[in-house]
């Protein structure tokens, strides 16, 4: 499997090699880029609290914390299902084909509708599913709790990125941008760490493992309270059906 993914990686290289141009960039742009690398974590440019960005960067946390509270938990959910190792990487892997399938679609959706409806509906939508987790007790059922919550990443990630990228437009797009990037990579070494504490964390009802996926499913709230409270739209809703050509009067 190491061979797969080194071998994945090296043609992925060379396909951003040979398909990837960097688009035009002003000098403006170079000089103003190195300028400041903090992150902004008050608003200043708003009456919310918290940046946007920074804010976007908290749910992408959350939401990969909650993705990755899985994998350390393989031997304690095997024995709890009654299931093989293949089961559980069919319930590891539910998660990203829900993205696959979904985060092109929602993508365009949010062009149209806005942003922030999606990534709202996607951190409610990772409550319950992140909740379940720890509660389920058939393969079946730990497949679909995986794949609702791939679908709730897909409705969260690609249009947080598209409103950073929103956002972005004053500013420096790659220091921007990476906020979200960087989050995200840090939920994922976050989650596996905070699961293994967690899961010495008996509940009096659940599986044995509980504990872990109701740390997710409330940071995923918390998540909803923050872009609710502190992100603004940055797309004008398009709901309104398209008008037909004006009649042309009579004389």
């Amino acid at each position: 499997s190491f061979y797969v993914a080194t071998a994945s990686a090296l043609l992925g290289a060379v396909l951003v090699t040979l398909l990837v141009s960097d688009p035009e960039v002003s000098e403006e742009e170079k000089a103003s880029a190195g300028e400041n690398l903090n992150i902004a974590v008050r608003d200043h440019a708003g009456d919310n609290l918290l940046d946007p960005v920074f804010t976007l960067g908290l749910a992408s946390l959350f939401i990969a914390i909650g993705i990755a509270l899985l994998e350390p938990l393989q031997t304690q959910i095997n024995t709890a299902l009654g299931q093989s190792a293949t089961l559980f990487g069919v319930e590891f892997a539910a998660f990203t084909l829900a993205q696959v399938l979904l985060q092109r679609p929602i993508g365009i959706w949010s062009d149209e509708y806005g942003r922030k409806p999606f990534i709202l509906v996607g951190l409610l939508l990772l409550v319950p599913a992140t909740f379940v987790e720890g509660f389920v007790g058939t393969p079946l059922a730990m497949v679909v709790a995986r794949f609702v919550q791939g679908i709730a990443g897909a409705a969260v990630l690609a249009p947080a990125m598209a409103l950073a990228g929103d956002i972005a437009a004053g500013r420096s797009s790659g220091t921007t941008m990476s906020v979200l990037t960087m989050s995200f990579g840090l939920g994922v070494a976050i989650g596996p760490l905070s699961a293994g504490y967690l899961s010495g964390i008996e509940l009096p009802v659940g599986q044995p493992y509980a504990t872990p996926f109701v740390f997710g499913a409330l940071l995923a709230l918390v998540g909803f309270v923050l872009v609710y409270t502190q992100v603004e739209e940055t797309v004008q809703a398009n709901t309104a059906p398209n008008a037909g050509p004006n009649p042309s009067s009579s004389d």
